[in-house]
């Protein structure tokens, strides 16, 4: 049971995130806090786990101002109507708000263990028709359908990918925001070309050549320049983020996961379970974040501690 593994560490976080790793106290059998250290990878973890960050974050600005710049262009030199004004907005405010929401929240990293004093003799079991894989690094048995990320040097659950424009891992808690982002942003670059096209064609209607084609490409050198290279930079996009759009939802649809389909599952997916039971697994429904259920119980413990000295202090005074 995946809720049950919150249960590895008892603890309290000392508030410091240093380079994915949290130094945190614990009180011994003697009720002495002793120093313990959490790692989390190559994640970085603030705001008590509810702010979950990749290794890289330069990627993620860099994605974020890919869409933002062209964006704030559209909005200054092509929108005229307070209708496309509101949906562009409405768009992108959705296709930004995804990506930051992917980007922060804890793909489903499985907390590591102490090493062993007895390695296992064998590194695949099956526990109740599940195959599990012991992870040398994390040393744990995998839940099915998870694997260790060497970029985050974390497990995930249901891992599908380490994403270059997030700067994090795709996995089971944050899945639905990657695909979130990946249809607002597909939609956001067919509007902004839809308007693009119009702004074209309404500046070839003014001119007088015969022929359509030389008409367009008269009216396009009539027109804000900023039209014709807003078209060509959209349709770009469209092509890279639209193409990954498709095959994602083909992915939900089926319910596998990028891993699954690159490395070994050929044809129809094993977790098949229907088209919309798979898709409300992957959109209803959020297993709580072992990263985050660790670190408030650190905090909720060091609270407990804190007022149990206050109360002791106020006896001996």
């Amino acid at each position: 049971d995946l809720k049950l593994q919150f249960l590895y560490f008892i603890g309290h976080m000392n508030g410091e995130e240093v380079d994915g790793q949290v130094e945190a106290t614990t009180p011994d059998d003697e009720g002495v806090m002793g120093n313990v250290l959490h790692d989390f990878g190559e994640t970085k973890v603030f705001c008590t786990g509810d702010v979950v960050l990749g290794p890289d974050l330069s990627v993620l600005m860099c994605s974020v101002s890919l869409i933002t710049v062209p964006m704030v262009l559209f909005l200054i030199f092509l929108v005229r109507h307070p209708a496309i004004l509101s949906l562009s907005i409405v768009l992108y405010l959705v296709s930004v708000g995804s990506l930051l929401k992917c980007a922060c929240t804890d793909p489903g990293i499985i907390l590591k263990q102490p090493a062993p004093e007895i390695t296992p003799s064998e590194f695949e079991r099956n526990v109740n028709g599940m195959l599990q894989k012991w992870c040398t690094t994390c040393h744990i048995w995998r839940p099915e359908r998870t694997s260790h990320c060497h970029d985050c040097n974390n497990c995930v659950l249901r891992f599908d990918h380490h994403c270059p424009w997030t700067g994090t891992c795709i996995g089971k808690r944050n899945y639905r925001y990657f695909v979130t982002f990946l249809w607002s942003t597909s939609l956001l670059a067919i509007f902004v070309c839809g308007v693009c096209v119009a702004e074209l064609i309404s500046a070839s209607k003014k001119e007088e050549e015969d022929n359509y084609v030389l008409r367009f490409f008269s009216g396009a050198s009539r027109s804000h320049y900023m039209a014709p290279i807003l078209l060509v930079y959209t349709l770009f996009i469209l092509c890279c983020v639209g193409g990954l759009c498709c095959y994602h939802t083909s992915l939900v649809v089926s319910n596998k996961t990028t891993h699954e389909d690159m490395k070994y599952i050929k044809g129809k997916s094993p977790f098949d379970r229907g088209g919309l039971q798979n898709i409300k697994e992957v959109f209803v429904g959020m297993i709580p974040s072992q990263v985050s259920a660790l670190l408030r119980s650190h905090a909720q413990a060091n609270r407990a501690a804190e007022a149990d000295g206050g109360v002791e202090m106020a006896n001996i005074l």
